[in-house]
């Protein structure tokens, strides 16, 4: 009888120490606590007809060395056919002698099972034998004298991925119970957690009863760091602020080369408050897979201007109306500013002439941030009005002595006026004594924008009682006799009394 048996090394640096592939092709003994058992067909082949071949399997110390052979089988396949027909038989020792442990067929399948010496070689011995019925596929059937650490495996993964355990990424149906190298050396508990594990090879491990090897298999890491947009954030622009790069007010720390969107489709990313809308502006940073791309969003709010209106002004009389400051500005001002007046302190924005101090009165606006408040001013020039006094009435006597007219006015008459009485222009002076009563209007001229001030002083002017001259008598003695009358005058003419 020949024997054969092949040796295949596990992929990549770490080693799974005699990892042989045995074919149950001719009669042959196999030392070895872990590695693959097949059919005759091998890997991806069918069994031949009319076979009879035992191969027995021992651990890596040959028979009696300690541990005990354990062979587990995963997927079945033999032919059916007229009884016995194709079958495997499985023995407890070096020898297929005695009742086997079970027996395979086509219609007893030994799929998922796991057979185990308890004999002290420590060795199973396995008997198939094919009809000419026709073939199958066969077996295949893991050696895990040793606990099978699986093949090696790689995983890409992001580094914001959730954590995952690393022996679902070992090959060819692991053992579970080993143990775990981080690429440093150091134990690791077989999940990774991408935040904060680094990339590299990660070795899963079997402890081998002596004398079997200890065994192991790696998952090789590779970590893509995930793309950072930033974090979420607000700009605000008045429509006259300069361009700005959006990507400023991003928060965190967000990568370059990201692509922008707007409300109008792609964007450069430099804002113009002048020509681009308000709304939310996204930054997007491609990821490499597995990593999936990220975006964050500035939303993007434009103030307008505040509008103060143009500069206005005014001359008044210290005499007129009250009027709102408001009315003489220019353009269309918004109606929620503030008025400061000539020594910058607030005021209504009502200027009473007479009242209000006159010269430079500010309108402020106050600008939504970050637009700037706006100003605008209204100058009021005030001419004091002129001042003719009251009006009055006096009665003078016709023999009184002259006086000024403008002191008989009631009030504090401005000098410098003008008088003008029943016969035309008068002087301030009045003369009772030649000048006629009547109306006497006192006017004071005004300068722009006041108007003249006039007062009247109406002059009664009573004439003085007439007593007649003072004179004398001379009395000439008659041969009348003196009578007391009641009147007595003298005829001057006829030289005589009169009774």
């Amino acid at each position: 009888m020949r024997a054969i048996a092949y040796l295949m090394l596990a992929l990549g640096p770490v080693t799974v120490a005699h990892s042989q592939v045995c074919t149950a092709d001719q009669d042959q003994q196999f030392d070895s606590c872990t590695g693959e058992f097949y059919d005759s067909g091998g890997v991806g082949g069918n069994y031949g007809n009319n076979e009879d071949v035992t191969a027995t399997i021992c651990p890596d110390g040959g028979a009696g060395s300690g541990p005990f052979t354990s062979v587990r089988f995963i997927p079945w396949a033999l032919a059916g056919g007229p009884p016995p027909g194709d079958r495997l038989e499985i023995f407890d020792g070096t020898t297929n002698a005695g009742a086997p442990l079970a027996v395979g067929t086509s219609g007893n399948s030994l799929a998922g099972l796991t057979f185990t010496s308890s004999d002290a070689s420590g060795c199973l011995t396995f008997r198939f034998r094919s009809d000419v019925g026709g073939t199958s596929a066969g077996w295949f059937a893991r050696i895990v004298t040793t606990p099978w650490p699986g093949t090696n495996g790689a995983q890409t993964v992001c580094s914001n991925g959730a954590s995952f355990s690393m022996f679902g990424f070992l090959g060819n149906s692991p053992d579970a119970g080993g143990s775990w190298t981080a690429p440093g050396g150091g134990a690791h508990s077989g999940s990774f957690n991408p935040a904060t594990d680094p990339s590299g090879i990660y070795t899963y491990s079997h402890a081998g009863a002596v004398p079997c090897p200890d065994v192991s298999a790696t998952v090789t890491v590779t970590k893509v760091q995930v793309p950072n947009a930033g974090i979420n954030g607000n700009a605000t622009f008045c429509t006259t602020s300069s361009a700005a790069q959006l990507i400023n007010f991003l928060g965190g720390s967000p990568d370059g080369g990201g692509t922008w969107t707007g409300p109008n489709g792609a964007h450069s990313g430099n804002f113009n408050p002048a020509s681009d809308p308000a709304g939310t502006y996204t930054y997007t940073v491609s990821g490499t897979a597995p990593c999936a791309n990220a975006s964050a969003n500035v939303i993007v709010t434009v103030n307008q201007p505040a509008n103060a209106g143009t500069s206005g002004g005014t001359s008044v009389c210290s005499n007129s109306a009250a009027f709102q400051l408001f009315d003489l500005l220019g353009g269309n001002p918004q109606p929620t500013g503030a008025w400061t007046g000539p020594s910058s302190t607030p005021v209504v924005g009502t200027y009473t002439p007479g009242t209000s101090a006159p010269g430079v009165y500010t309108y402020t606006v106050p600008g939504a941030p970050p637009c700037p408040a706006a100003l605008s001013t209204v100058t009021v020039l005030q001419t004091t009005a002129p001042n003719a006094g009251q009006s009055r009435s006096i009665t003078v006597c016709s023999d009184d002595a002259a006086f000024s007219m403008r002191g008989q006015l009631l009030g504090t008459p401005d000098l410098g006026g003008t008088w003008v009485g029943p016969l035309g222009a008068h002087g301030d002076l009045f003369n009772p004594t030649t000048d006629p009563a009547g109306a006497y209007v006192y006017t004071v001229a005004g300068t722009g924008p006041c108007a003249n001030a006039s007062a009247t002083l109406t002059i009664t002017v009573n004439q003085r009682p007439n007593a007649g001259m003072n004179g004398s008598v001379t009395l000439v003695q008659h041969r009348c006799q003196l009578q007391p009358v009641r009147r007595i005058g003298w005829n001057t003419a006829g030289g005589r009394c009169l009774a």
